[in-house]
């Protein structure tokens, strides 16, 4: 099953992206030398002060996976010009 944060017209397609519900980032500190024993707390508490810094919305759920951190934060805008905000995707012909 895939969920998804953000709403189509229509069916799930990149082209018909009516509005982005959610920012998502994984924070896989395990693989950091520096922060591979901390507590997933720690990391979510450096996380957004640096957000917090770069003016970045914070974030509305945090989930620690076991080996990282699942951040979310939802956000609410119109993509009126999808063509323009996100890449196309055209299938390579043989």
């Amino acid at each position: 099953m895939y969920l998804s944060t953000q709403r189509f017209w229509c069916c799930g397609r990149i082209a018909r992206l009516a509005e982005c519900g959610a920012l998502t980032a994984d924070v896989d500190f395990y693989k950091v030398a520096a922060l591979c024993d901390s507590h997933p707390l720690g990391v979510l508490q450096d996380c957004m002060v640096a957000l917090e810094r770069a003016r970045m919305p914070q974030p509305t759920i945090a989930i620690a996976s076991g080996r990282g951190l699942t951040l979310a934060a939802t956000i609410s805008f119109a993509c009126f010009s999808v063509t323009l905000a996100l890449p196309r995707f055209e299938p390579e012909h043989a």
